[in-house]
Parts: structure tokens; sequence; C-alpha cells
């Protein structure tokens, strides 16, 4: 083990020390921590958007001490059979065993890819799923889902086809708003639509997770940059037309790289 994770492993015992520890990190549950946990891993996200090394590594840190916070609280309740290095041990031998083509090619069907390996050392596992894993928030199971089913064959013929998917789910949304069929039937419809959305996404092997995610920064930061345009200006965006909203959102989008 190296210094600085004794350090920093010290550290965590301390922060936890029923006596002389933190009373927030001794408050502290596995369920407690989940936002911290989430939070630190979306502001980790946001600096690999912004290609910053060095907040990049902040902001491993602050996902590291979660992780070590979690450990630390497993270590406590089951004295101390669960720990980080019971952790690595087990993720270790994970890697090493799923990886047949670095680390034992003497016995790797090469008859298969990759993937197909992949998934055949899960089934030996048992980790393969015959019912949908409903953990995580929706968007990360949808693309669970859907990568479920599509390695299954379930799945369009091509990326156009989805799209043509897509359309039809938006001319639904919109015959059934135009009718005023209720909310109920609107909100199933605009559902389909997004589902069918991240399907087309999927058919490409992209995250709709991670688009939306860079989708939203981008917005935001064209809405914060239309802001200093209106203020350096004494303008308040509500009593704009819209066309003069839609001259400074243009004009906020001039400024991107």
């Amino acid at each position: 083990m190296s210094i600085q994770r004794e350090v920093f492993e010290k550290i965590i015992d301390d922060l936890r020390d029923k006596t002389n520890g933190c009373p927030w990190d001794l408050k502290q549950t596995h369920s407690s921590l989940k936002k911290y946990f989430l939070e630190e891993v979306y502001e980790f996200l946001d600096e690999v958007d912004n290609d910053d090394f060095d907040a990049m590594e902040d902001e491993l840190g602050d996902v590291l001490l979660q992780i070590y916070l979690h450990a630390q609280l497993l270590k406590e309740e089951t004295n101390n059979k669960i720990n980080i290095e019971s952790i690595a041990k087990k993720i270790s031998e994970k890697m090493v065993r799923r990886h047949p083509h670095v680390f034992d090619k003497k016995n790797h069907d090469k008859n298969l890819s990759l993937a197909q390996n992949w998934q055949k050392i899960k089934d030996e596992e048992g980790k393969s799923q015959t019912v949908f894993t409903r953990k995580g928030h929706p968007i990360f199971q949808m693309e669970q889902v859907l990568k479920k089913v599509k390695s299954e064959t379930f799945r369009f013929s091509n990326f156009e086809q989805s799209l043509d998917q897509v359309q039809e789910e938006l001319e639904e949304v919109r015959e059934v708003y135009k009718q005023d069929d209720g909310e109920k039937r609107l909100k199933e419809e605009l559902g389909d639509l997004l589902l069918s959305v991240c399907s087309s996404i999927s058919e490409l092997n992209f995250s709709s997770e991670e688009l939306l995610l860079s989708a939203m920064n981008k917005f935001c930061g064209r809405y914060e940059k239309m802001g200093s345009l209106l203020n350096k200006e004494d303008l308040i965006l509500n009593k704009l037309s819209e066309e003069e909203k839609q001259n400074y959102w243009d004009l906020a989008k001039s400024y991107e790289k």
C-alpha cells in the first residue's frame, strides 16, 4: 500500500472515530451519502466535458472520498469482513476473469468477439439478467433496458428506421394534443416519444444521459451568456419582445467556440 493511501485511509478512520470524529461524518449512512456520490460524479463529468485535467483531478478526489466513506461504513457494519482491501481484491479478480484475452490467453476463446466473451463470462458468473434491472435513475435504467433488448436482436434494422419511429411518435403527440384527449393520454404519448429518442440514440451506441448532460450544459452556458449581455445593456429579459429574445439568444450562441 502506498504511503498516501495509508494517510487517506487514516483520515477516513479519524473522521468516523466514535469519540473524536466529525459529528457530520458520524451521522452519515449509505442512504444519506447517495446524493453526494451522484453530485461528485456529475461534477467530475462536467470537468471531463471542459477537458480540464487539474479540475478532473480535484473532482476524482471527491469521488474517491465517497468510495472510501462507503467502504468505511461497510467495514464498520461487517466487523471488517468487507473493507477497501476486499473491495479492491474482488474487482481485481473480476477484471482478470473477464479479460482472458489479456490475462489468460491460453484459455481465451478466439472464436468469440470481446463482447460475446464478456457476456459468456457474465453468464457463467450468474450475472446475466432474465428480467430487466430496476436500478439507478430512469435514463440509466432505460439505457440498460435498450442495451439488453438490442443485444437479443430486438432492434431496428438501421438508424434511419429508428428515426422514422421518432417521427411517428412525434405525430402521435401532436394528434393527441390537438384532440385534447386529456393529460393522462398526452403524458403516455410524450413518454413514448422520449423512449423512441433514447432508442434511436442507442442504435449508434451513444449514451442518452451523456448527450442530455452535454446539451444541458450547452444550454445553461448560452443562457448565462445571454444574461450577461442583457446586464451590460441594463435590459430585462421579460421586457423584451420574442424577436429581441431570439436575437440575444443568437448573439450568445455566436460566442461559442
